[in-house]
């Protein structure tokens, strides 16, 4: 039995079966096997049916394993974003991935290792050069606003769009919230509709002002990383045990600089910095844009908030394609009192994303 709180279901109006009624213990073996509905399971949001007692309890010890993986995320656009259908599956190495379309199958199919959730590969250096490393970062904390940077309690970051609604400006707004050291939110709002996924401790939950459930671990640890790429993140946590920062050099705009490679949490980003003052002049890490792809951020916009110098804009280059995307926040705020409950059950909780900007 794990945090997802696993519930046998022996009821006499059992729920409607996912995978098609597939045994998920045999669909992971390779075999598709329908199961009964008198040997059932609840795990999550997906209700399943076994073949044999023996697959039920198998499936029991170990629900991560044998259910649907990334919480029912769709396989190719991956954790936090639309649902697969639970009757649309593909096993990959043993585990089982549901997808929101065909197309999403067909593309998850030709490369699974660019969609699978994993963690960053930990950069390698003498104990030396991660001294060296740490102590670039300190210089880079000095740019960015030094004791600012080292105690900030909480960080928001938005973005907005605005769309016409039946001759209406109606605001979509999403962004991402931090309560340190172990609070980590995403929300979007659009009309009276509220979208928390959020992470706190070892738990967490998703879901909107109707129904709720506790966040998969994929998720979790997928939302987690978010966080840690960004470069704020990265200074404020480079204290933390387990952090880890190797230099090195790379190109930026054309432009030779030194770098530093930092892990932590499972997350690896390349900082550049500028040759002279060590600000943050970029980062590199790879992103999800449904597949994995390394992206390299260059930003072009900065704002002084609560005495911290913020990244406000950038272009992304997808290193596989040469595409450049542009983006800005809407806004950043750092030390707010970020209600509790806004890292909690998404149907109580509170709005994280403030009054839009210019409204």
């Amino acid at each position: 039995m794990n945090a997802l709180a696993l519930a046998l279901c022996l009821s006499a109006q059992p729920a409607p079966a996912a995978l098609n009624g597939m045994d998920p213990v045999e669909l992971a073996a390779g075999r598709e096997v329908r199961g009964s509905d008198s040997l059932a399971a609840t795990d999550g949001r997906y209700h399943y049916w076994f073949a044999t007692e023996a697959n039920r309890s198998k499936f029991a010890s170990d629900p991560l394993r044998f259910g649907i993986q990334m919480g029912g995320a769709c396989g190719r656009m991956g954790p936090l974003t639309g649902r697969g259908n639970m009757h649309r599956y593909f096993v990959h190495e043993g585990k089982i991935f549901i997808f929101a379309s065909e197309q999403c199958r067909d593309s998850f199919k030709k490369d699974p290792s660019a969609h699978v959730e994993r963690t960053d590969v930990v950069p390698k250096g003498s104990a030396e050069a991660k001294r060296r490393g740490l102590a670039m970062l300190d210089r880079a904390a000095i740019a960015h606003g030094g004791q600012a940077v080292d105690e900030f309690q909480s960080l928001l970051w938005t973005t907005q769009e605005t769309y016409n609604v039946e001759g209406k400006p109606e605001i979509y707004v999403s962004g991402y919230a931090m309560q340190w050291p172990d609070r980590f939110a995403t929300q979007s709002r659009w009309q009276t509709s509220l979208i928390t996924s959020n992470a706190s401790g070892a738990g967490g939950w998703e879901g909107d002002k109707a129904s709720a459930r506790p966040i998969h671990p994929d998720e979790h640890a997928f939302l987690r990383r978010v966080f840690y790429h960004h470069p704020l993140m990265v200074l404020r946590l480079r204290k933390q045990p387990g952090f880890v920062a190797v230099p090195g050099s790379g190109m930026l705009g054309g432009e030779a600089l030194p770098t530093v490679a930092a892990h932590y949490g499972g997350a690896t980003t390349t900082l550049y910095l500028h040759p002279a003052t060590f600000k943050i002049l970029g980062v590199a890490y790879t992103a999800r844009r449904s597949s994995y792809v390394p992206i390299v951020r260059q930003y072009t916009e900065y704002a002084t908030v609560r005495g911290v110098l913020t990244p406000m804009a950038w272009t992304d280059t997808v290193e596989s394609t040469g595409a450049k995307v542009p983006a800005k926040l809407a806004k950043v705020e750092l030390n707010l009192r970020l209600d509790a409950a806004g890292f909690g059950d998404p149907r109580t909780a509170a709005d994280l994303l403030g009054t839009p900007v210019g409204s």
